[in-house]
C-alpha cells in the first residue's frame, strides 16, 4: 500500500518534537574561568552541550517544514487547518537555540579572573508551538487513526533496531529520522532487503535536500572571501589604532556613538549579580574585553572571528557549507569594544556580608571592522555601592562585588561612548 505523504510528515514532525524534548534535557550553560592563563574551574560539559545546540539546530525548521508539507496537504483536500494557521502565524524566525559566548575580566595583573560562559536559549515556546501544531492537524483529521499509527510504530522491532543503530550516526540523525518513520507505512508484505532500499533512498533524498544549490554554494564563497577580506584588513590595522599614543590623541564629542552597545536589563543585572547566571533574551548582546594600561589591547575578537571563518571555510572546501554558515557570517561581529583599565580597586569581602567597595575606572573604545579604526571613545568610572547585600561566604561575596562592577562597567559603556 502506499503511504500517505501528509499522515507521514505529521509523524515525522511528531517524532522530531519527541527528540527535541530529549535535547532540552540538562543544563544550558556552561562557564570556564582561568586566572594567570591557568584553567581553574570549569562548569558544565561544553561538548555535551554543543552537541545538543548543533542538533536542536537541524531539528527544529525540519519540524515545521514537515507540518508545512502536511498542512498544504490537507488545506488542498478541503480540510480545515485555520487552527493550525493560527498558531503557525506566531512562529518567528525557526531557530532552535540562540547561543551566546561572553568573555568577561575579573580584576587586572595576577589576579584578574577571565570568565568564558556560552549560553544556549532553547526554543522551548517555539517546541511547544510546534506540539500544538502537530495536535491541531491531527484534530482537524479525525477520520485518521493517528493512535494506531503511532502504537504501529512503536511495536514494529524493524524500527526499534534501526533506532538504536542510529546513535552512532549524529551527522545523519535527521535522514535516519525520516527514513525511520517512513518504515511504518511501507506495506508489511515488503521483505527486509525492500525496506532497506526505501530507507536508503529516503536517507538520499534527504541528504540531497539538505546540499547546497549552485548559486547558495556561490554566495557562501563569495561571503567567506569578503569576510576573509574585511578582517585580514581589520586585523592589520589594529595595532596602529590601539597604540598608546593614537589612543591618547581621541578625544569623544558630544555626538552618539554609531554603534549601541545593549547592555542587560535591570532585571537580568540583579540575577548576575546575585547567582551569576545568565539569560540570553535579557542580558544584552554588548561584548567587550578589557585590558590593564600597562599591556597591549589585543584583538581577541577579530581573531575569534577570523577563526570562526576559517572553520567555515574548511567546511565548505569538503563541500558540508550549509545555510546557516551563510547566516553565522552575517552575525560575525561589525564593531569591536575594549575597556583600559587605568585604575582598579579590588573589592574586599569581610565578616559576614561587610566588605570594602571596589572602584574601576578607564578608558573605552570601539573599533569599526569595517573603517578599520576607533570610531568612538568614552570613559568608566565605577563603584560598588557601600549596602549591597552579599553572601555570607567571603568567596562568593568577593565575585558578587566583581559581577556588580561589570555590570556598572556595561551600563557605563551603554549610556557614555562618544563618536570621536
Amino acid at each position: 500500500m502506499n503511504p500517505d505523504p501528509a499522515v507521514r510528515s505529521v509523524r515525522i514532525a511528531v517524532t522530531l518534537c519527541e527528540r527535541f524534548a530529549e535535547l532540552l534535557e540538562g543544563p544550558s550553560t556552561v562557564t570556564a574561568r582561568k586566572q594567570s592563563g591557568a584553567l581553574f574551574g570549569v562548569s558544565g560539559n561544553e561538548e555535551a552541550l554543543s552537541l545538543r545546540i548543533g542538533e536542536v539546530q537541524q531539528i527544529y525548521p525540519e519540524i515545521w517544514r514537515h507540518l508545512d508539507e502536511a498542512r498544504a496537504a490537507f488545506a488542498g483536500r478541503g480540510i480545515d487547518v485555520s487552527a493550525f494557521d493560527q498558531i503557525r502565524a506566531s512562529e518567528g524566525l525557526a531557530i532552535g537555540a540562540a547561543v551566546d559566548v561572553k568573555h568577561t575580566r575579573h580584576g587586572v595583573g595576577q589576579y584578574a579572573v577571565d570568565e568564558n560562559v556560552k549560553s544556549a536559549n532553547f526554543n522551548r515556546e517555539g517546541y511547544a508551538r510546534a506540539c500544538k501544531a502537530s495536535e491541531a492537524l491531527m484534530r482537524a483529521t479525525p477520520d485518521i487513526d493517528w493512535a494506531g499509527i503511532a502504537r504501529a510504530e512503536a511495536e514494529d522491532p524493524n524500527i526499534k533496531a534501526f533506532t538504536r543503530s542510529t546513535t552512532t550516526k549524529r551527522w545523519v540523525m535527521i535522514g535516519l529520522l525520516v527514513a525511520v518513520i517512513a518504515a511504518p507505512f511501507v506495506y508489511v508484505g515488503n521483505t527486509c532487503r525492500q525496506k532497506q532500499n526505501k530507507i536508503d533512498a529516503r536517507e538520499a533524498e534527504y541528504r540531497g535536500a539538505q546540499q547546497l544549490s549552485a548559486s547558495d554554494r556561490a554566495a557562501l564563497d563569495q561571503a567567506i572571501a569578503r569576510a576573509r577580506s574585511t578582517y585580514t584588513a581589520a586585523r592589520q590595522a589594529w595595532a596602529a589604532a590601539v597604540a598608546n599614543d593614537a589612543l591618547a590623541a581621541l578625544a569623544p564629542s558630544a555626538k552618539p556613538c554609531e554603534y549601541e552597545f545593549d547592555a542587560p536589563t535591570a532585571k537580568a543585572a540583579e540575577s548576575f549579580v546575585k547567582y551569576g547566571s545568565v539569560d540570553a533574551n535579557y542580558f544584552g548582546k554588548g561584548a567587550f574585553t578589557s585590558f590593564s594600561a600597562s599591556e597591549p589591547v589585543r584583538d581577541d575578537q577579530l581573531r575569534g572571528a577570523t577563526s570562526t571563518i576559517d572553520g567555515i571555510a574548511g567546511l565548505a572546501a569538503q563541500g558540508y557549507g550549509t545555510r546557516a554558515h551563510l547566516d553565522q557570517l552575517r552575525t560575525l561581529p561589525t564593531h569591536v569594544v575594549v575597556f583600559v583599565v587605568d585604575r582598579e580597586v579590588e573589592p574586599v569581602a569581610g565578616t559576614g556580608t561587610a566588605y570594602t567597595p571596589g572602584e574601576v575606572a578607564g578608558r573605552s573604545y570601539v573599533f569599526s571592522v569595517a573603517q578599520k579604526r576607533i570610531v568612538c571613545a568614552g570613559t568608566v568610572d565605577v563603584r560598588n555601592a557601600p549596602n549591597m547585600e552579599t553572601s555570607p561566604r567571603n568567596d562568593e561575596a568577593k565575585m558578587m562585588l566583581f559581577r556588580d562592577l561589570e555590570m556598572q562597567i556595561r551600563q557605563a559603556l551603554a549610556t557614555g561612548l562618544r563618536a570621536i
